[in-house]
């Protein structure tokens, strides 16, 4: 039986803990019902120098359930996000200046 998985770009799983994200370009996803970046580990830094983008149907850009990193330096887009019930999501089409 062949079971298909859905692209997450960077995740980081329950019970995980990490120190930093240090990205240097763009995390982007194109495809439907996909997540760009997912968190429901525990993150202590994020930085993406380029912007993150979920550019498919039904996509968001980020989702965070577990401890959360500041995002307010980050570049965010996903142009068909949609609401799910997480405890904090980026869904509208949105950009921070930088």
């Amino acid at each position: 039986m062949q079971v298909a998985l859905k692209a997450i770009a960077l995740s980081v799983e329950p019970g995980g803990v990490v120190g930093s994200i240090n990205i240097g370009g763009w995390v982007s996803t194109t495809g439907d019902n996909v997540i760009t970046i997912e968190l429901d580990g525990e993150v202590d830094k994020l930085q993406v120098r380029g912007r993150v983008v979920a550019d498919g149907q039904n996509s968001n850009a980020i989702y965070i359930s577990g401890d959360s990193p500041d995002l307010t330096t980050l570049q965010v887009m996903a142009s068909h996000g949609r609401t799910d019930g997480r405890p904090y999501r980026l869904s509208a089409t949105w950009f921070r200046p930088s």
